[in-house]
């Protein structure tokens, strides 16, 4: 197989194509939605509807920026860990009274900077319920801030060490959300190549493992690129990444893919089932001997009650690179649905009447539920989460047309779902991701909070003055694909709503956007 030299992030490119990398079917699909597109794009010469309009996209990073100086936002609380790089703190928003955990990473100690580079990328533009999410980052002389989620149940890592290993129902829901997270960081073209117990956090303390959250993305790379020819290979990576115990042997050898996330996936299985690594050593070199030989050993007592299905699992994680599950298959494995069952996949009729009733938002209101469903936890959202899990039918993070008709029931026609998903899918992106489904169906609670609409506000007031005009909303969406020609569309944004002064939204004209306070007062003690 021919390859090109490895680049300097130890990367190099094997003729491999995206063909190659999914089904006949995921094939077929992007074939026709190619052709599609190109009907359309020649039709829009003539006749622009989007211009007209004045639409945009929208996506999630948009609202993930650098800000001023932190000690402006967030009160430091006490220390949640330390690390080579720095310390995590916990900290309080000083507008909000909400929980995060700051990563203070002192520059002095960090000599590849790529490193953090990738994770503030990796952070920034995946969207997914079990992925940790990055509010905003910060920096001054000494230091580099990334202002997280605060995970409050701790690390899965000092959970198995409290009950020395865990039964197989807790292990099932647990891995379950870990492929789930695996499967959309592959879709993403991303591998983490840094999986281990301790980079999985518990979001909440609570009975069950609740929901799971992927941190560190420190060592992720991309794994694809364009060639030559405009195709797109598949990168094959040999610098030696990750932590001894979880390392797949293609990584140790120096020549490895994205399975190798698989590779540690399998590991992790086994650790939690069992209570202690697969392969083990004395020293790194006979831990990566004991990889080579890829024994896997299940003779001990510890295994005795352990399902025939879950040693599949393991042993279908833990096999040669060519033969090992993808994380799209390891979730359709028999062993889930021997442990977990069936669940109810119907989704609320509050969230599919809040699906509807986004058809009708203004598009300043479908940015301020997009900034406010960024920024929320997932303890705040778990309704929202329970309904997103049941139509993402395949598991994949995203909901599709098909998922979305699916499940809106009978009543429900294909054109009202394509409806719903022109208006929820606001990144276009052909689907609903994770954020745009929060955006769409936010509680009261959130979307009517004033501490959380003072925040979006101070958010896009980027120069204090009490006021959002044309020029600041175009700046907070920067990255947001319209034209320098379409400028104008930020402005006729701000048309839409009733102000006082055309083209800029002060503070109550705002709140009366989000039906805080009637349309017709100008009073903002008069509620709704």
């Amino acid at each position: 197989m021919e390859q090109k030299d490895s680049d300097a992030n130890g990367l190099q490119s094997s003729q491999i194509y995206v063909k190659d990398f999914f089904t006949e079917e995921e094939q077929d699909n992007s074939l026709e939605s190619q052709k599609s597109k190109d009907r359309f794009e020649e039709k829009k010469r003539d006749f622009n509807l989007a211009k007209i309009v004045s639409e945009f996209t929208l996506k999630k990073e948009n609202f993930i920026r650098m800000d001023g100086d932190i000690n402006e936002f967030y009160d430091f609380g006490k220390k949640l860990g330390e690390g080579a790089y720095g310390v995590v703190f916990k900290a309080t928003e000083k507008t909000t009274g909400e929980e995060r955990a700051i990563k203070k990473l002192s520059r002095s100690k960090i000599k590849n900077p790529t490193r953090f580079k990738n994770e503030i990328e990796a952070l920034r533009t995946l969207d997914h319920p079990n992925i940790i999410k990055l509010f905003r980052y910060f920096e001054d002389e000494e230091y580099i801030y990334l202002v997280q989620e605060y995970c409050a149940g701790g690390e899965l890592f000092d959970h198995l060490a409290e009950q020395d290993h865990f039964d197989e129902s807790y292990a099932a829901n647990v891995f379950e959300q870990i492929l789930k997270a695996i499967w959309y960081c592959h879709k993403n073209r991303i591998c983490h190549r840094d999986l281990k117990p301790e980079n999985f956090m518990l979001s909440s303390v609570e009975e069950g493992p609740g929901t799971i959250k992927l941190i560190d993305f420190g060592l992720s790379r991309k794994f694809f690129e364009v060639t030559d020819t405009g195709e797109k290979a598949l990168l094959r990576m040999q610098t030696k990444a990750g932590t001894a115990f979880f390392m797949a042997p293609e990584i140790i050898l120096g020549n490895y893919s994205y399975s190798c996330d698989m590779w540690s996936c399998g590991c992790i299985l086994y650790l939690m089932l069992s209570g202690y690594a697969p392969f083990d050593g004395e020293t790194q070199e006979e831990i990566f001997q004991s990889i080579l030989n890829a024994e896997v050993d299940f003779s001990d007592p510890e295994w005795e009650n352990i399902s025939d299905e879950a040693k599949d699992l393991v042993l279908s994680l833990l096999t040669n690179e060519n033969d090992r599950l993808t994380a799209k298959s390891a979730l359709k494995h028999p062993w889930f649905k021997s442990v977990l069952g069936k669940t109810k996949k119907k989704i609320s009729k509050t969230h599919v009447q809040k699906l509807k009733d986004f058809t009708k938002a203004s598009k300043i209101r479908k940015i301020i539920c997009s900034f406010l469903a960024s920024r929320v936890s997932n303890e705040e959202v778990k309704r929202q989460l329970e309904s997103f899990d049941k139509l993402d039918k395949n598991k994949d993070g995203y909901i599709t047309l098909k998922e979305l008709h699916k499940g809106l029931g009978k009543k429900y026609t294909l054109e009202d779902a394509q409806a719903i998903m022109d208006s929820v899918d606001t990144n276009k992106n052909g689907a609903i991701d994770y954020n745009e489904f929060l955006a769409a169906t936010l509680d009261a609670e959130i979307a009517k909070n004033l501490k959380k609409l003072e925040m979006a506000f101070k958010y896009f007031d980027q120069n204090s003055d009490g006021f959002i005009d044309d020029k600041e909303l175009k700046g907070t969406l920067e990255s947001s694909e319209i034209d320098a020609e379409d400028a104008s569309a930020f402005k006729n944004m701000l048309m839409e709503c009733e102000t006082m002064e055309k083209g800029k939204l002060n503070y109550k004209e705002f709140l009366r956007c989000m039906s805080i306070y009637s349309v017709k007062t100008k009073n903002p003690s008069d509620f709704i």
